[in-house]
């Protein structure tokens, strides 16, 4: 007994003699790649002034023609941390965006020939392809070990590479919806988006994080505007990424 009692004694004192693990060294710099699965749509605004009761009939009819669609948006990133609690984010990536007109019977005329060049069942894909550029600030609000709570604001450059329209018809035969024809429409070339995200970040190791964070952006500038209205564009996805710290 008196043997264990002098090894236990020598291993606490050799214990407490070792000097405490330090922390990793701050790591500022992070690179990293991300993707996200988007839900897209646009909100209406007046800018005819029409009265109230007017716009929102001419909205209500407008919103029952079309619908929202799925994208996608995809790219790299770079992080900055200013505090191990608090850090900045900016990146590209490349983002398909777009909505949709609900099938319904009509008729399309092109060319000025009295006849119809379309007619029957139809819809039109509302198609956008954007180069995305944002500038976020994120603020670690909760953390275990590994696992901790992250929200996110911020402004995103929205520059349009590409916008077209897709017009389908439905086939007879199979009943099938088919591209017929595709317009090249102009839109805004850019517009300012202000976003904001709250999620989860788990800590892999010291070098590797991983984020899932749900993310909302709508756009300050409209994308397109005519005569009675102008549409402003939203999307919300799950912003997932991994990423890498450097030094």
């Amino acid at each position: 007994m008196k043997t264990l009692f002098i090894l236990f004694l020598c291993t606490s004192v050799y214990s407490f003699a070792q000097p405490e693990k330090q922390d990793v060294k701050f790591k500022r710099f992070a690179i990293g790649v991300n993707a996200s699965p988007d839900f897209n749509y646009r909100t209406l605004h007046n800018i005819e002034k029409k009265p109230e009761q007017d716009w929102n009939k001419h909205k209500d009819q407008m919103n029952q023609m079309f619908a929202p669609r799925l994208g996608f948006s995809a790219g790299g990133h770079v992080l900055y941390y200013l505090t191990r609690d608090m850090y900045i984010e900016t990146g590209a990536q490349y983002s398909f965006k777009g909505y949709q007109r609900r099938p319904a019977l009509g008729v399309m005329f092109m060319g000025g020939n009295p006849e119809p060049a379309f007619k029957g069942d139809m819809k039109d894909h509302y198609n956008f392809n954007f180069l995305d550029v944002p500038l976020t600030m994120n603020y670690v609000i909760l953390k275990d070990k590994r696992l901790q709570l992250v929200a996110s604001i911020g402004l995103v450059w929205n520059h349009m590479r590409h916008s077209s329209i897709k017009h389908f018809n439905r086939e007879t035969v199979n009943n099938q919806f088919v591209p017929v024809l595709i317009f090249h429409t102009p839109y805004r070339d850019n517009t300012f988006s202000g976003t904001v995200g709250f999620g989860i970040q788990y800590q892999v190791n010291d070098w590797v994080f991983l984020r899932a964070v749900p993310t909302f952006r709508h756009s300050f500038i409209p994308i397109e505007t005519n005569l009675a209205e102008s549409a402003y564009y939203w999307n919300a996805g799950l912003n997932v990424s991994c990423s890498f710290k450097l030094f």
